[in-house]
């Protein structure tokens, strides 16, 4: 009799996630379906580009050249949604490899400091002389660089953004640190709290403002889990914000999903605990309906803890 009302709320909750990993199956299909004509598009920009630079009909380049750019934002945005389609799906993996930490700082560099200059922000690097290597997913901490510093740089005029890497030991084990700083708009602690949520940003009126899917956190703190770390934020209204990244020096294994196959707790009529990976709103209305009793949460990244009490 003390499992009965329990047995609702889960089988409310796997219907709920088995609709959610058909939803992320359907995002990642025709995610792929959309980036292949669209990367047709920006192949031929590129080729009429140098024919009308050949043929001396420089008038039609600034045209060709905004194809080309709005057509790779594009394709960006068209990425995340088949990234966060994969880890919904639970198909994103590792890929470990050992590299130069202070290499791909410094190609981190050159690919955003032209991006900075649109925004007129300036791109300083402190990198500790014994930073060294580490061995991680070069791709998946690239990217994370990327959007953090992107990020930087979109929230931020006329200011000054500062990437600083630098290697801890704590409890016998060495960290990469990555930190960047910036003196951008900053944020209020209620926006921090929903920051790292898919599909979120600070705010309505930011999104408005600024674009963006507001998955890019939501993706590079995932991509940090995988691999033993995290990010990390601090930021204060109108004065900047600081995001830093955590990762261990040596990523030895992949680390393991939450899913509703590992759940423990009290399993009785009154306390009923889950962890659920990669769980939409649609979890917490379905697992209300089943109980008919209020569903406190927690939200970590792409992972939701809750419990009907």
């Amino acid at each position: 009799m003390a499992f009965g009302p329990a047995k609702p709320a889960r089988k409310a909750v796997l219907e709920a996630q088995a609709a959610n990993h058909a939803k992320s199956a359907f995002l990642a299909n025709m995610s792929h379906e959309l980036r292949t004509p669209l990367n047709a598009i920006i192949g031929y920009s590129e080729m009429l580009q140098e024919d009308a630079v050949i043929a001396g009909q420089t008038h039609c380049v600034p045209d060709l050249q905004k194809i080309k750019i709005a057509g790779k934002h594009l394709l960006s945005l068209i990425n995340e949604v088949l990234d966060i389609s994969k880890i919904e799906a639970g198909k994103m993996a590792l890929y470990l490899e050992e590299f130069d930490v202070q290499s791909i700082v410094q190609d981190v560099d050159s690919t955003i400091t032209p991006l900075m200059s649109r925004n007129k922000n300036t791109l300083a690097l402190h990198v500790d002389a014994n930073i060294g290597s580490m061995c991680a997913d070069v791709t998946k901490v690239r990217q994370a660089l990327f959007n953090l510093l992107g990020n930087a740089n979109k929230f931020t005029e006329n200011g000054n953004i500062n990437l600083t890497v630098k290697r801890i030991t704590e409890h016998d084990k060495d960290w990469i640190i990555f930190e960047v700083a910036d003196t951008g708009i900053g944020m209020t602690p209620e926006q921090c709290a929903r920051l790292f949520r898919p599909f979120t940003q600070a705010d309505n009126s930011t999104t408005r403002k600024y674009g963006g899917t507001g998955l890019g956190l939501t993706i590079s703190r995932h991509f940090c889990m995988m691999m033993g770390g995290d990010i990390s934020v601090a930021s204060e209204m109108g004065k900047g914000s600081v995001f830093t990244i955590k990762l261990p020096a040596i990523v030895s294994e992949q680390q393991p999903d939450l899913n509703i196959e590992n759940f423990h707790g009290n399993r009785n009529a009154d306390n009923f605990t889950s962890m659920v990976s990669r769980v939409e709103p649609t979890v917490l209305h379905a697992a209300r309906s089943a109980e008919r009793k209020p569903v406190k949460f927690l939200l970590s990244t792409t992972t939701l803890m809750y419990w009907i009490s």
